[in-house]
């Protein structure tokens, strides 16, 4: 199996926006890789609404309108947020992920929500506050 280079953040941010997989799929860290460069290119607030934007339009052109869930994409934003704040690294993502294997565990947003809160209608549509503990 013949493993592909990953694109550069230019690139990625390219593929991303004209609503192609960069690099042929789009995982879990490329979804953390993707807030981490809007968090840092825009901040906190415009970055949060252009991901969010983003990510739905990206899922329309890939056909999969519904798995656009509101508060996991806010979530794993803010929690990218609050960890740009406190390791705010100037490297790469790799180093970035390096100082921060918390966002690598899809389960990490548990400790915040429960199952039921994030499997709520309501919760795929708007966005809602952790049921659980307070976001960092």
């Amino acid at each position: 199996m013949t493993v592909l280079p990953e694109p550069s953040d230019a690139a990625f941010l390219e593929a991303f926006e004209a609503g192609e997989r960069p690099g042929g799929v789009f995982r879990h860290a490329d979804h953390l890789r993707l807030a981490w460069l809007y968090l840092q290119r825009d901040g906190a607030a415009l970055g949060e609404e252009r991901i969010a934007d983003g990510i739905r339009r990206f899922a329309d052109a890939q056909g999969a309108v519904g798995l656009y869930h509101e508060t996991l994409t806010r979530v794993w934003v803010r929690l990218v947020a609050a960890a740009l704040a406190a390791t705010p690294c100037g490297g790469s993502f790799p180093r970035f992920l390096e100082a921060n294997p918390q966002l690598a565990d899809k389960a990490y947003v548990f400790r915040f929500y429960s199952v039921e809160a994030l499997s709520a209608a309501r919760a795929r549509e708007e966005w809602i506050e952790p049921d659980r503990e307070p976001l960092p």
